[in-house]
């Protein structure tokens, strides 16, 4: 009898299991490549100050020299805020690297550039701009916070772009109030009684571009979340299935924690005596190269890649998304196993190597799907005597001289594009009962 259907689903408790990657793991692992990025383009602008006043003073006859001296020493805030960054990829200090770190840079951001901003500020005014320091300034100061804002969208944090845009403004007026010698906050934003408009322009302007910016970032979080949850769900499920959870297309409360599915199970037969004659370069180079092209049949057939054990593959079908056909999508893949190890077994006889064999068994009953054990590991499987039932018939192939073995209750859900040969009743090892076997192939045969 099944279980009443209560709570969530197994596949929603894969899903927000994998959702939750966007508090941690992958996401933040992505946060530091960003911050690094960025790393990378602070000392590119900073460069780029240094070149443009160096060139100023060389070759234009530009009297002041400091600033030289200043883009320099924002060069090397610039250098000593990446090695800081890097420095969190290595232990110890990889463990305490948060998103909070972010915000450290940002302040530190905000005051170093505006005061870079402030110390050039000669620079930038002239006859040719009819402008004075007093307006001049912010202008340059909103140019440079917009720069600032549209490279913080890489931090996939709107909350993050809305803290620059604070921090900006406030260091903004800060480094005018006392670079500039104002009495008082009036004189900064309304001298002689008359609004400045580079003031206005500075402050909507930022506020704006926070906006904005915090809107493209959060999209942009959205993306690469969604990325990262359907990449790791493509671990469990085939491509499409993965998508379609992703996406919403596939229901995810339909089921419940018992379902019938198809269980596969497959091992190499002779494999000690593989890992003994060959090196463990050779081993390892040959079984990443088997499981690849295992795992694909397997996906490609709808199956849910449950464990990899050794040398051995579990797979599941028709779960934790129903299937009409995953009995047959169960044997088409066996059958494929068996054709792909034949295309293995040809090329390690050419590399003077001894063909390997493989057994598969094939079982179709109730299944309990769910999170198995600790707080720090825990793994999405199938447990039940169904299991262990096509463990059982893929150790019995090597007795019965067969590659494929499969239960009577699968061959039941199977039509003719298959053959078969009823080997009996046989004893499964750890059962009392006896069970009906069957060895089966393709109809242009294994």
């Amino acid at each position: 009898m099944k279980a009443e259907q209560k709570g969530p689903t197994v596949v929603r408790r894969l899903y927000e299991r994998i959702a939750r990657i966007q508090f941690g793991g992958p996401l933040i692992h992505e946060e530091y490549r960003a911050e690094l990025l960025i790393g990378k383009i602070r000392i590119g602008l900073f460069l780029f100050f240094l070149f443009d006043h160096t060139a100023a003073v060389l070759l234009l006859g530009d009297e002041n020299t400091n600033s030289i001296l200043t883009s320099l020493a924002g060069l090397v805030y610039a250098v000593l805020v990446f090695i800081d960054i890097r420095q969190f990829r290595k232990p110890p200090f990889n463990r305490y690297y948060s998103r909070l770190v972010k915000y450290m840079y940002i302040t530190l951001d905000a005051a170093a550039y505006t005061y870079l901003v402030a110390a050039l500020a000669q620079g930038i005014t002239g006859t040719q701009f009819d402008l004075s320091i007093q307006s001049a300034l912010p202008l340059a100061m909103f140019v440079l916070g917009v720069i600032l804002l549209f490279i913080g969208i890489l931090r996939f944090s709107w909350v993050s772009c809305m803290y620059t845009g604070a921090a900006y403004l406030c260091a903004a007026f800060i480094v005018q109030y006392y670079t500039l010698n104002y009495k008082d906050t009036g004189q900064m934003f309304h001298p002689d009684g008359n609004i400045r408009v580079s003031q206005l322009v500075l402050i909507y302007g930022i506020v704006l571009s926070s906006a904005f910016a915090s809107l493209v970032s959060q999209r942009l979080r959205a993306i690469v979340t969604k990325s990262k949850r359907q990449e790791e769900l493509e671990r469990f499920l085939p491509d499409v299935v993965a998508r379609q959870i992703v996406s919403g297309q596939t229901d995810l409360n339909t089921g419940g924690l018992r379902s019938t599915a198809t269980i596969l199970f497959s091992d190499i037969r002779n494999f000690t005596t593989m890992a003994e004659e060959e090196s463990p370069e050779e081993v390892l180079a040959f079984l990443n190269s088997y499981f690849n092209d295992m795992i694909d049949i397997i996906f490609h057939y709808n199956g849910t890649l449950d464990k990899i054990i050794g040398d051995g593959i579990m797979a599941i079908y028709g779960a934790p998304i129903r299937q009409p056909d995953a009995p047959a999508n169960a044997v088409r893949t066996a059958i494929d196993m068996i054709h792909k190890l034949n295309d293995f077994n040809a090329l390690r006889v050419l590399q003077n190597k001894a063909p390997i064999q493989i057994g598969i068994g094939i079982h179709t009953g109730d299944v309990i799907l769910g999170n198995v054990g600790s707080d720090k590991r825990m793994d999405f499987t199938a447990i039940g005597d169904t299991v262990n039932t096509a463990a059982r018939l893929e150790a019995l192939t090597r007795e019965k001289n067969t590659p494929i073995l499969i239960s009577s209750s699968t061959r039941r859900q199977l039509n003719g594009d298959f053959q078969f040969q009823n080997l009996g009743m046989v004893s499964l090892k750890g059962k009392k009962t006896m069970l009906e076997v069957f060895s089966v192939s393709g109809n242009d045969s294994v």
